[in-house]
């Protein structure tokens, strides 16, 4: 508690918690003595049965994940607060008790989750990626926005950088440039919104280039990239 009896806010919020550098990002956070609040959805997963479905909370997707990483000798963690909610809905489709919690706890937002859809966006029912990278990304800074919350962490890509050729410095960011997917577009815009938000002073923006999970404990989708050509040489 803080002196005036308040709660204190110390905690971090982290998005992607159930994604191979959000799941990593979660694991060293706790393990640091770090409190943490995650924001997740229930899962529904499909049998070869059409006609059957099982839904997996959002809790039990963080158990799952943070068990394995326990399956390191001498490594307990502890658990995070989870709000099970969805990126893509207004206010996060969290309820106005949650809404509050994160107002009276969070100080810090680490944003990792994203949609890695190389596919066209004309090709998705849904809209991806620009979905969940661009409106996901605003309706998170409304919140953050609303509960006062200015420290901000955006895990954006090193392929904002599009088609262009040559040395590309950190500062450069919204240049013109052609870009080779609507995943580095929509992540490119996505950093626009997080740099003119006027609510913060100084937003931190990671840009990270082929992530690879050496330790093997993080999940992983099926793609095409050097990632799917390194997972598969592992196996061999």
């Amino acid at each position: 508690m803080s002196p005036n009896g308040q709660p204190q806010r110390n905690v971090v919020l982290l998005t992607g918690a159930t994604g191979m550098v959000g799941s990593q990002l979660m694991a060293k956070l706790l393990a640091s003595g770090v409190s943490v609040a995650v924001l997740a959805r229930d899962s529904v997963q499909r049998s070869r049965d059409p006609d059957r479905r099982t839904t997996i909370s959002a809790s039990g997707r963080i158990e799952t994940l943070l068990s394995r990483f326990e399956s390191c000798p001498g490594r307990p963690l502890a658990r995070p607060t989870v709000l099970c909610g969805d990126l893509t809905s207004d206010s996060l489709g969290l309820d106005p008790e949650s809404l509050n919690w994160i107002a009276g706890h969070v100080n810090s937002v680490i944003h990792s989750a994203a949609s890695l859809s190389f596919r066209p966006a004309s090709e998705s029912s849904s809209g991806e990626p620009y979905r969940t990278n661009v409106l996901g990304t605003a309706n998170l800074i409304k919140v953050c926005r609303d509960a006062g919350i200015d420290d901000f962490h955006y895990v954006s890509t090193a392929y904002v950088c599009g088609l262009r050729s040559g040395r590309v410095f950190e500062a450069d960011h919204d240049c013109g440039q052609q870009f080779a997917n609507d995943y580095e577009h929509s992540k490119c815009q996505a950093e626009n919104l997080v740099r003119s938000e006027s609510s913060w002073q100084s937003p931190t923006i990671y840009r990270p280039s082929i992530v690879i999970d050496s330790s093997g404990l993080s999940p992983v989708t099926e793609d095409r990239t050097v990632y799917g050509a390194y997972s598969l040489f592992e196996t061999l």
